[in-house]
């Protein structure tokens, strides 16, 4: 895998940075990417190419044990991601495979719900988030 990669997502999960998104056009190690998170004791997360914003949304309640009450719509979505639950405050590693496969619009909703969210968290030290992206997993 691509140094630079794991060393962008060291640096924004450390203590004071809000998170980020990354975005990367080669298939990246699942194990390296777990490593980090736990190495930063973040929060790991996996969304495996959803194909619609129900099965996005879906995806995330389970990925990061979203509270229960989460609504089914972006508000809801960015602000459970931006002002987590104190339970799950802390930093958060999502890793997002196949992007392309969420219609266009919806996957630009959900990288500016991310950026909103990577702002807000930054302001108020519940850990950062950072999403990367990645049209796939290296099983190699």
């Amino acid at each position: 895998m691509d140094r630079s990669v794991i060393a962008e997502v060291r640096r924004l999960l450390a203590d004071g940075s809000g998170g980020g998104l990354v975005e990367v056009q080669t298939r990246l190690d699942r194990a390296q990417l777990a490593a980090v998170a736990s190495e930063r004791g973040a929060r790991f997360g996996e969304l495996r190419g959803p194909s619609g914003k129900p099965e996005l949304l879906a995806a995330l309640r389970e990925a990061l044990a979203l509270p229960a009450y989460t609504g089914s719509n972006w508000d809801a979505l960015e602000e459970v991601l931006a002002y987590p639950e104190p339970g799950a405050a802390g930093p958060t590693l999502l890793v997002w495979y196949e992007p392309q496969r969420l219609p266009a619009g919806d996957a630009a909703t959900f990288r500016d719900i991310v950026k909103a969210a990577v702002r807000v968290r930054g302001s108020t030290n519940d850990g950062a988030l950072v999403v990367v992206a990645t049209p796939g997993e290296d099983t190699l």
